[in-house]
């Protein structure tokens, strides 16, 4: 029962930690894109009082992610991973229990041994529509490309 007290005390704790990180982020976040600029981080530090230099925050920018592209985002920051990213992680695994013989495809049959809301017409549009190659089964990517696009 402590140990439980503890426990939901600790979780307690990291969620207002969370939400304090969110809305400085949200603050310094200036221009509302999700991400926070050079000038938008130097202005943060700024205002606490912490010196130091554009080109400081740009090596530090480019150490932390590669990819960000003269940005930090709030999942770097905040740890958390972009919608994309998790839509993405999502759709590798279901990829992953419909190849049902890890060959890095799935077939109509496989698709359709695992689905039983689909009929075989409907099975067929989703391979007319996604199977971009045309040999019949959806690989990976095309798989992975038809779970985050759009809806239409």
């Amino acid at each position: 029962m402590a140990a439980n007290n503890i426990l939901m005390l600790k979780r307690r704790e990291e969620m207002r930690g969370q939400r304090a990180l969110e809305s400085a982020f949200k603050k310094a976040d200036t221009d509302g894109d999700g991400k926070l600029s050079v000038d938008e981080y130097f202005q943060v530090l700024q205002d606490h009082n912490i010196k130091t230099t554009r080109e400081e925050i740009m090596r530090l920018i480019d150490d932390s992610d590669g990819q960000n592209k003269g940005f930090l985002t709030r999942a770097s920051i905040l740890g958390k991973k972009s919608k994309s990213d998790e839509m993405e992680e999502r759709a590798e695994r279901a990829f992953n229990i419909m190849d049902r013989n890890a060959d890095g495809y799935i077939t109509k049959q496989e698709m359709a041994a695992l689905t039983k809301r689909l009929n075989q017409q409907q099975i067929d549009a989703v391979f007319d529509r996604n199977d971009k190659d045309k040999d019949g089964k959806l690989s990976k990517h095309e798989f992975t490309e038809m779970m985050c696009s759009k809806k239409k």
